[in-house]
């Protein structure tokens, strides 16, 4: 017996609703044992498939009751542009298929942001009333507290998790828990205010210490997490916040002590900026990691420089950018080798800026960063707007422009990922309610067949979504696991070819981060050729170059692939050289092609020189390690690289004990004790 349309409404709406309300169980999402990326890949594609379920039932409840189409307000109409930019940005760009797809470490290219605009929409549409999003809410927070808690349990016992130095719980990042952690912590405190703020017996509810215990785990998460950006984003949030009450409380007394507290704080900030490298801070957590930072070393200076090249960027493509997540291609372009004076290879191969701004200035261009402000500006603005009006409390309207004046602030040191992402469309969502407060009826206004050919049609889109954009790159990445499994943890060198060659030929969206990994490994190995394995080792050096082949037609600006490509052709000339008596060739062409993608970085220069010492040209090698420290000459780490290839090579011993002397007074950590009692003993 068929449902009655209102019946089936109903239903559509529950399924929406409950699908919506399990995808905010993202953070919690994670698969160690199974995936590669376990932190990010499982969690972007658990998001999509429920937002694909969720979106299959809204568009199925909308041909049934057209009520609950999504309302043309401003907000909506800016969640739109802005996914409308980066689409022609997409299609504009250096690489389409990247912008589209990015990588496994990221998973944010346009495909799964479309995937947040669609869940802003939903949830626009599907939660309306004022219970509805108190329960959204609530699993919001069930959700998070499991996650702070885990963030707790890590700080004391750090191999939970595989945590580390600092808290990171289920998210596998201390910045992405910092952020997260506040807004829990923002979330739990509306929560108290909406819940028993206003009623004289407060302290007789339940919900009282309910959200206070939350709030107070929360911000002992984010403390835990040592995030210098977020700290820096709440403390401007709550300036911000506490100046509105100053100059919008409701009484006389409210407004002098919200500004007694803002004199305090600008006291406390000013005096803590005096104090700042004081040993005293060294062993507090945050505001050991403000004590002693300097802008012109290290990770800082990098960064620095990254947000220099964005800027660059931008000004070659102005509009509308080198697409998204292209990045890494001014990166390259504009990388200059004197950054390795203040670090080591670990900080140079930037895929973003670490600065969302910028990065998406040198990525979607002018027109990409004013639809990302306006999703701040416009949501702000209807708050205000909102309690102007006295349609939204100012607990409300302060707490939540509060936290997105942190979620900005924050993101000039950080950028967006999944759990980010969720967090602000659900706040953007949220706003949208409040500012446009509705109940709509749930009757159908016509009635048609269900099986419809439309009806079909969309539940068969939802059915390829699913299919293509999830559960073939989650089998891809399962297999890829495996297949490094068997090589690290069995070293079956057979069983690791036998199951990455698998993972190639799975129609995955991001198969050529899988073949790129493959060629890494192959490199990597150590393998010798025998009568026996001659021919089983050609053809997986014949298999994996095809493979880098084809990811470097889709993506030629890409040093990364290049440079793989020549250490196989080398592999092939050192292991099996009969098969390839070319390989020593075509591993230069490579390395060369790879140089002219990113001229000043000394790592490709120096890797060539390890091949040029295998096959015996030492001059070449030579050349090669002079022209990679001539590009950053001042270089601790450069000058000890260049002392032991003279040293490899077994040239002119006296210069390369001069190098590694000179190194070992600019960076002295380079070096072990032993390391050191030799330079001085040489």
């Amino acid at each position: 017996m068929s449902q009655s349309p209102v019946g089936r409404s109903r239903i559509l709406l529950k399924i929406a609703q409950y699908a919506i309300l399990a995808a905010l169980a993202v953070p919690l999402v994670v698969a160690p044992d199974t995936l590669i990326f376990p932190f990010v890949t499982p969690k972007a594609w658990f998001f999509q498939s429920l937002v694909a379920i969720a979106g299959a039932a809204y568009l199925l409840l909308i041909r049934e009751n057209p009520a609950y189409r999504p309302r043309k307000d401003a907000l909506t109409l800016t969640v739109i542009f802005f996914i409308a930019v980066m689409a022609v940005s997409t299609l504009a760009g250096v690489d389409v298929s990247r912008s589209i797809w990015v990588n496994h470490e990221r998973m944010l290219g346009l495909f799964t942001v479309a995937h947040f605009v669609v869940f802003y929409i939903i949830i626009t549409s599907v939660f309306r009333t004022h219970e509805e999003w108190r329960r959204f809410w609530q699993v919001f927070l069930g959700v998070g507290f499991f996650v702070i808690a885990s963030a707790v349990i890590q700080h004391w016992i750090p191999n939970f998790l595989y945590g580390g130095a600092r808290a990171a719980s289920t998210l596998g990042n201390p910045i992405y828990l910092g952020l997260y952690a506040v807004y829990i912590g923002f979330i739990a405190a509306h929560g108290w205010f909406d819940r028993v703020g206003a009623k004289k017996d407060w302290w007789r509810n339940p919900f009282t210490y309910l959200f206070g215990a939350l709030f107070v785990l929360s911000m002992v998460a984010f403390i835990f997490s040592e995030t210098r950006g977020v700290a820096v984003g709440l403390g401007v949030a709550i300036i911000f916040m506490i100046s509105w009450i100053a100059s919008a409380g409701s009484t006389r007394r409210v407004r002098w002590c919200a500004l007694a507290l803002l004199v305090a704080l600008a006291g406390g900030l000013i005096l803590f900026a005096r104090v700042a490298d004081h040993p005293a801070f060294n062993n507090v957590p945050i505001l050991n990691r403000f004590a002693n930072t300097s802008l012109a070393s290290g990770t800082n200076a990098n960064r620095i420089f990254a947000w220099n090249v964005a800027v660059q960027a931008w000004k070659e493509r102005p509009i509308l950018g080198w697409g998204p997540f292209n990045y890494v291609y001014a990166f390259n372009k504009y990388y200059q080798g004197t950054q390795l004076v203040h670090n080591e290879f670990g900080e140079t191969w930037f895929d973003n800026a670490h600065n969302f701004f910028l990065d998406t200035l040198a990525n979607q261009g002018v027109l990409g960063l004013l639809a990302y402000l306006a999703l701040f500006f416009v949501a702000i603005g209807l708050l205000a707007r909102g309690w102007r009006r006295g349609v939204i409390p100012l607990y409300t309207a302060v707490l939540f422009s509060g936290l997105l004046v942190m979620h900005a602030v924050q993101n000039i040191f950080a950028f967006e990922q999944i759990t980010s992402y969720a967090t602000f469309f659900a706040v953007l969502g949220f706003t949208q309610h409040l500012a446009h407060p509705e109940k709509r009826e749930l009757e159908a206004r016509r009635e048609e067949a269900f099986f419809s050919v439309g009806s079909v049609i969309i539940l068969i889109g939802a059915a390829l979504l699913l299919y293509y954009g999830n559960y073939l790159p989650f089998r891809a990445n399962a297999r890829m696991f495996s297949a490094m499994n068997a090589l690290e943890l069995r070293q079956d060198a057979a069983a690791w070819f036998q199951l990455h060659k698998e993972a190639t030929q799975i129609k995955s969206p991001y198969v050529d981060h899988i073949r790129e990994e493959m060629g890494r490994v192959l490199v990597r190995v150590q393998i010798k050729a025998d009568e026996k394995n001659r021919r089983e080792l050609a053809e997986i050096f014949r298999f994996t170059i095809g493979e880098l082949e084809k990811s470097i037609k889709k993506h030629p600006e890409d040093p990364i692939y290049h440079m793989v490509l020549g250490a196989l052709w080398y592999g092939t000339a050192v292991v099996v050289p009969n098969e390839f008596s070319q390989g020593s060739t075509l591993g230069d062409q490579a390395y060369r092609t790879a140089i002219t993608k990113s001229e000043e970085r000394q790592q490709l220069y120096l890797l060539l020189s390890e091949h040029k010492i295998q096959a015996g040209e030492i001059a070449a090698g030579l050349e090669l390690v002079k022209k990679a420290r001539s590009f950053a000459p001042h270089s601790g780490f450069i000058l000890k690289l260049y002392a032991d290839y003279l040293q490899s090579a077994r040239i002119n011993k006296v210069e390369a004990i001069r190098m590694k002397d000179l190194a070992l007074q600019l960076a002295p950590s380079l070096f072990d004790i032993y390391q050191a009692e030799q330079v001085g003993l040489d």
